[in-house]
């Protein structure tokens, strides 16, 4: 699969599929261009999710219309997914948008929003509040054949713990035990999960929901309170 962007002008862009050797899942690459002489960036690497297909989209030879990230031509505007995703995360059915979207073969949500279900419950000595936002302005979408777009965005996930009484502490491991270079902290720890995300958001006037495809999720930062 590859796409570019059927424009006349910059930046433009191209989505393409590509798939390794051996059991890794294919991964949609999105790649900018900011001017006629500048080289494409890559901006987006993305895993798609087992099972995964993509909307009907225009062929290569004729690309895809950009979309903007405030088009008010979807059922969503592409900027807002991330914050709309997150909140359904965090609420699950009794989010405002939690009708919005496709979750019945969602993997993704199911692993975070019980993982934070867990740490809540697990958690006895501190608190631990969760966040999803937007992490960059760079939303890069192009249109389906049907009116849809696929939507390239970056979601921001922050982890605040905190101790409930003076003088006890919160723990840490795995790669945040690296990143913090301690095992924890007696004022709290902040985490930062950064989450590279493919959508399918289907036109306004469609009755299916917001799917997501792909994605890539790391740990970006680890601080002390």
């Amino acid at each position: 699969f590859s796409l570019p962007s059927a424009t006349a002008g910059w930046p433009r862009v191209i989505m393409a599929v590509t798939d390794e050797p051996g059991s890794a899942l294919p991964q949609m690459l999105v790649l900018e261009q900011q001017t006629p002489r500048s080289p494409y960036l890559l901006w987006y690497n993305i895993r798609l999710m087992p099972g995964s297909t993509l909307p009907e989209m225009p062929a290569t030879s004729v690309g895809a219309v950009p979309v903007e990230p405030n088009s008010l031509f979807l059922k969503m505007q592409p900027k807002d997914v991330p914050v709309a995703y997150g909140d359904v995360i965090n609420q699950g059915a009794s989010s405002l948008s939690s009708a919005l979207f496709d979750l019945s073969k969602d993997e993704f949500y199911k692993q975070v929003s019980e993982s934070q279900k867990s740490q809540v419950a697990n958690l006895k000595t501190g608190t631990i509040t969760f966040k999803h936002t937007l992490g960059s302005k760079n939303v890069i979408s192009l249109s389906t054949s049907k009116a849809g777009a696929l939507v390239a965005v970056y979601m921001s996930d922050t982890y605040v713990i905190k101790p409930k009484k003076r003088g006890s502490a919160v723990a840490v491991s795995g790669q945040e035990k690296v990143l913090l270079g301690a095992d924890g902290s007696t004022r709290g720890v902040r985490s930062v999960y950064g989450d590279m995300m493919l959508f399918y958001v289907p036109a306004l006037s469609d009755t299916a929901g917001i799917r997501l495809l792909g994605v890539t999720q790391g740990l970006v930062s680890v601080r002390s309170l």
